[in-house]
């Protein structure tokens, strides 16, 4: 029983962190963030040890270039819509492209294959998490 019952104050925290990131992100309440099973391997394995396998450079961008990475974050979150982006953002989408194309370079992604863009992606939310816990 007593198993039964921390595991249930386990659930409980992994629902309020959840809730959590999605009101932080503005993720839609439809979008239940647990179906993402990735989301749950990372809050269940540690983010520590997850964030040792994430792409250097990105992890160089966000401890170094913070409104960088919050453009590349927010660049996502809005499904890479520069004039979405922007407004969130509250700059011009000139503003948001210029920035985009600067992270492209820091990161030297020439030609983006869809496995880097997941790459960056998860790597992304990961260290966003992070920043969260």
């Amino acid at each position: 029983r007593d198993v039964e019952r921390s595991r249930g104050l386990g659930d409980v925290y992994k629902r309020q962190e959840l809730i959590l990131i999605k009101s932080k992100y503005n993720i839609p309440d439809i979008m239940d963030i647990r179906e993402i099973g990735l989301v749950n391997l990372i809050l269940n394995y540690g983010l520590s040890e997850i964030i040792k396998y994430l792409p250097p450079k990105l992890v160089s961008l966000y401890e170094k270039e913070n409104d960088l990475f919050e453009t590349l974050f927010m660049f996502y979150i809005c499904k890479e819509n520069y004039n979405l982006c922007a407004e969130n953002l509250f700059v011009h989408p000139k503003t948001v492209r210029y920035r985009i194309d600067k992270i492209k370079n820091i990161l030297s992604i020439n030609e983006v294959s869809s496995l880097i863009d997941i790459n960056y992606k998860l790597g992304t939310y990961v260290l966003k998490i992070k920043e969260i816990n």
